[in-house]
């Protein structure tokens, strides 16, 4: 019998695509999905659903119950249009982490995987597996600063003996089963449609680490499958394929054939200081990045999976958001 591969955050991109790739393998999924939201796509891959929350310890533990394998997906997102309270993402992405961990240990699973953020590793030397983490400091945004908390805390028990893995992505894109929940203000997916479409029209010019979802899928599966207890596996990309937002947006822009643009806000312009749109994102426009920014080889050659090229993984993503009718510029 295959084994089964509980995944939390489901419904959202790289929960989804973790159903959906593992489905494909042959492994029996099973997401824990929130009694609200839509299943139809998960069904339709063969997952197993299994009504719950991670903030409710009750119906996390009855949900796990007899799975293999534990992928933690959920979790609100953070970045310039995030809205999240500080509570909320207490409550998900370090609380909620927590109860999953601890429903794993009690139901006995041989290995859970927690999906959590390069966002609070050092960015000052190439990023690498064994990055040290930034500082905690009094404005530590509280995405960053729940995810590192859930970092320690994962660490600290898998040096108890639980085995837990953890891997980092980047800033992901891609196709979904779920076309509307991957295209949030919040997601990535919406920079880039949105840029196609004309309708974002400014972002920092600060270069950027990407990583396409399927290979964040491929990591979580493959560290289920191979990976070590406590090991850090990096999803971010190929060595050198880095861009900035408007440059990914217009290489998106040009596979679509549209004329729009997205524009490079310069940070030294007078003023720029005080405009409210980017906020504390300001301090990384004029950061120094290192050459290479990131070095993700302990991971391929771990967990054999090789990153896709950005201008292939944007490919896809075009492809797919014109096979969904949503490419519309004027």
């Amino acid at each position: 019998m295959s084994k089964v591969i509980f995944v939390t955050g489901a419904t959202g991109l790289v929960g989804a695509n973790i159903c959906r790739i593992g489905a494909a393998r042959g492994y029996r999924m099973r997401a824990l999905v929130r009694p609200s939201n839509d299943v139809a796509p998960l069904r339709q891959l063969g997952v197993e659903i299994a009504y719950g929350d991670i903030t409710d310890r009750a119906s996390l533990e009855k949900a796990v119950e007899g799975a293999n394998w534990v992928i933690n997906c959920a979790a609100l997102i953070g970045g310039t249009w995030a809205t999240a309270t500080p509570a909320e993402y207490d409550a998900v992405n370090q609380n909620g982490a927590f109860n999953v961990m601890d429903a794993a240990a009690k139901a006995g699973v041989e290995r859970t995987v927690m999906l959590l953020t390069t966002a609070f590793l050092q960015t000052d030397k190439t990023l690498t597996e064994l990055s040290p983490l930034i500082e905690m400091g009094p404005n530590d945004p509280p995405y960053s600063r729940t995810k590192r908390a859930t970092y320690y805390e994962a660490m600290a028990r898998a040096a108890r003996g639980q085995d837990i893995a953890l891997v980092l992505p980047a800033a992901i894109y891609g196709p979904s089963p779920y076309v509307d929940r991957s295209l949030v203000p919040t997601s990535f997916n919406s920079n880039i449609l949105c840029g196609i479409n004309g309708t974002f029209k400014r972002y920092l010019p600060m270069q950027m680490t990407w990583v396409f979802v399927d290979d964040v899928a491929n990591i979580a599966l493959a560290a289920l499958e191979r990976g070590r207890r406590g090991a850090r596996y990096l999803a971010a990309g190929a060595v050198d394929d880095n861009k900035s937002m408007p440059e990914f947006c217009a290489l998106a822009a040009e596979m679509a054939g549209s004329p729009h643009r997205v524009e490079a806000f310069n940070p030294n312009a007078p003023g720029a200081e005080t405009d409210e749109e980017f906020g504390t994102m300001l301090r990384f426009a004029n950061r120094v990045y290192p050459k290479p920014m990131q070095d993700p080889s302990r991971t391929i050659a771990e967990l054999g999976v090789t990153p896709t090229s950005v201008a292939d993984g944007l490919r896809a993503t075009v492809d797919w958001l014109e096979a969904e009718g949503r490419i519309q510029f004027a």
